[in-house]
């Protein structure tokens, strides 16, 4: 896959996203959020025939996650093609916004509010 058009470089009709892809990120729910914005985007430029152009039009490889380091305690991990993972120190506060997150997704991703 090309890492920023998520395009296949055998074939421009295939798109990919998480784990059907070789990108340098990690196979995650977060990275596949980000990149299916570009999927989206692309499919729906393609299917209009329009040029490509907008927020969504490349992916950077941005990934935004929280780490679980026990006795209920987690960081989180944000990072992209051009910025390393630069964790903060590990914290009650990042494992109770991981537990509020989970909550929010799963509440209004399934139910299309997001």
């Amino acid at each position: 896959m090309d890492r920023e058009t998520l395009v296949s470089k055998v074939d421009p009709r295939i798109f990919g996203i998480g784990d059907a892809t070789d990108l340098p990120v990690s196979k995650s729910g977060s990275a596949a959020h980000f990149e299916a914005k570009v999927v989206a985007e692309r499919i729906a430029a393609t299917v209009r025939d329009e040029a490509i152009d907008g927020k969504n039009a490349r992916y950077d490889g941005h990934v935004m996650c929280f780490l679980e380091t026990g006795y209920e305690q987690a960081s989180q991990l944000v990072f992209d093609y051009h910025h390393p993972p630069d964790p903060p120190k590990p914290s009650r506060v990042y494992h109770y916004e991981k537990i509020a997150f989970n909550q929010a997704y799963w509440y209004l991703v399934p139910k299309g509010l997001v």
